[in-house]
């Protein structure tokens, strides 16, 4: 069972589904608020610009742009453990808090294919890029998909550790999030990912 936070004037409404899958993308809190094209580069090099939405059905999993939880309990209990201060950054400012709230992606990203790795054959799959040079501090985008405890998914390759005080949860992007779960590891890395505090919840983010 998933449910969303969604944040309303006056409370938060959570949203069940009741049948171990997310409400229908056309439901309005599911549609992302900021529904604009991203240019995606294909395996020989053709390009295409596509709706941000529609990325979800081109590689495979659901897109949101919110986090989600797998159980009611874990999103009243989060709060109530408290977050991990010494890895959270800052309360998010007004600029900050609409980014988080419309789902916002920077503009001068991409998505491309990365190719086959040299050593060991294997096709690496697609990544996100910088079209243009893009300031430090930019913000990216939040890293969103299912918040629930490490020890009941294994898809390690999309599950980014989520901070709070009792531990032991991530947020897995492997069948449902946005485009940051195209971000990629480097040893050379120009981009971090840091906590902000935002609507009695702990937000991943991603900056240049």
């Amino acid at each position: 069972m998933y449910c969303l936070q969604t944040i309303l004037p006056e409370y938060r409404r959570v949203r069940y589904t009741g049948c171990g899958r997310i409400l229908d993308l056309s439901d309005a809190d599911f549609t992302p608020a900021e529904d604009r094209h991203i240019t995606v580069y294909d395996k020989d090099g053709s390009t295409d610009r596509i709706l941000l939405s529609l990325t979800g059905e081109l590689f495979g999993f659901d897109y949101v742009h919110r986090l989600m939880f797998l159980h009611a309990s874990d999103l009243r209990n989060i709060p109530y453990w408290g977050i991990d201060l010494e890895s959270t950054v800052e309360v998010a400012g007004k600029e900050m808090a609409e980014m988080l709230d419309r789902g916002h992606i920077c503009d001068s990203v991409s998505i491309r294919h990365i190719g086959v790795h040299g050593e060991s054959g294997i096709d690496i799959g697609y990544g996100m890029f910088a079209e243009e040079d893009i300031s430090k501090g930019t913000f990216i985008g939040e890293y969103v998909g299912v918040v629930l405890q490490s020890s009941t998914t294994s898809s390690s390759c999309y599950a980014l550790n989520y901070p709070c005080r009792e531990g032991g949860y991530v947020i897995d992007s492997k069948e449902t999030g946005n485009i940051m779960r195209m971000v990629n590891h480097s040893d050379n890395h120009n981009s971090i990912f840091q906590n902000i505090y935002h609507d009695n919840l702990v937000h991943v983010i991603c900056v240049s």
